[in-house]
């Protein structure tokens, strides 16, 4: 992956390495991913080569030419994003 891309793109691998508890990832992702903090590129799970990891992009940070996304400004009130969350906890990937 590109410097430039690296700037806003991690995989699960990477959180990990950060120090969150695995079992931790799965839920935190979908609460900001409902939040609009991040981006989801969805992998694969495949037999070598054709493996593919699933990508979690920042939305307020901006990639060369790329602008941020900011879909995080349609959440208008504290209490607004507090129900995204509630929400997101009852889903799975």
């Amino acid at each position: 992956m590109p410097a430039k891309t690296m700037a806003r793109f991690l995989s699960r691998t990477n959180f990990e390495q950060y120090g969150i508890d695995r079992h931790s990832i799965g839920p935190a992702i979908r609460e900001l991913e409902a939040l609009g903090l991040i981006t989801v590129t969805r992998g694969r799970a495949a037999p070598g080569e054709h493996k593919k990891v699933s990508v979690y992009g920042l939305t307020y940070r901006q990639v060369g030419n790329t602008p941020p996304a900011e879909t995080w400004k349609r959440i208008k009130t504290v209490e607004e994003a507090r129900q995204i969350a509630a929400r997101s906890a009852l889903t799975r990937c």
